[in-house]
């Protein structure tokens, strides 16, 4: 729930800015793979890499306009992690510039993995920072524990050239009051119905109990969550 409201938050604060731009970009700048140990010094440097590639464009006179989310997926075959970025960059020769400065600092990045494509749907930017399931539907939480440990206290979201930053946090301004169910030994099974949506034993009983908002609904709906 929180992350759902932080990701509304964003998109209302961000697509005003994306809207504006007269020529979105969405740019994928990707590196090589890397071990679970080795995740977080990884998004430093890449971090890094990124801020140096934007000076080294503005010594040419050329300023750079966007947003750029941090990504990771797990390879659960090979047992690595894949961090890259996803952009929203004004301008097609811009974004030309950014990957071609990219791959300079990345020798060993695939270049056909490096993608540059017109912007058409601004929201697919916003969809998620990792993808907490396979394809599959499986749920692996060590992987995900390691992600998310990796990138803690650092930020999802950059944006430049004039652009506002939004904030990441968010205001829990009500207090939730639990009711918690009594201990028990069951099967739980998560059932997609609407604004229902919510684990039911084999009785019928709703795990959670709470009726999913109009808000909600259609974030979920946008997202594709």
């Amino acid at each position: 729930m929180c992350n759902r409201i932080r990701t509304a938050n964003l998109m209302r604060g961000y697509l005003p800015s994306i809207d504006k731009m007269k020529d979105p970009q969405f740019v994928t700048l990707t590196r090589p793979n890397v071990k679970g140990g080795s995740l977080r010094s990884t998004f430093e440097s890449m971090q890094s890499k990124f801020t140096q590639c934007r000076d080294a464009l503005r010594k040419q006179g050329i300023t750079l306009v966007g947003i750029r989310k941090v990504e990771t997926t797990y390879n659960d075959i090979r047992d690595d992690y894949h961090p890259h970025f996803h952009c929203i960059i004004d301008g097609k020769e811009l974004s030309e510039k950014l990957v071609s400065q990219w791959l300079k600092r990345q020798p060993k990045a695939n270049r056909k993995a490096q993608d540059i494509r017109p912007c058409k749907d601004p929201i697919e930017l916003f969809k998620y920072f990792t993808k907490l399931w396979k394809d599959d539907g499986q749920f692996l939480p060590k992987p995900m524990d390691k992600i998310f440990q990796a990138m803690k206290g650092k930020r999802v979201f950059q944006p430049f050239g004039g652009i506002k930053k939004q904030s990441e946090d968010i205001d829990v301004k009500d207090e939730t009051q639990c009711d918690w169910k009594d201990e028990a030994i069951e099967i739980w099974t998560f059932e997609s119905v609407g604004k229902f949506s919510d684990w039911y034993n084999s009785n019928g009983e709703a795990l959670s109990e709470i009726e999913l908002s109009d808000d909600t609904m259609n974030l979920i709906e946008k997202i594709g969550a």
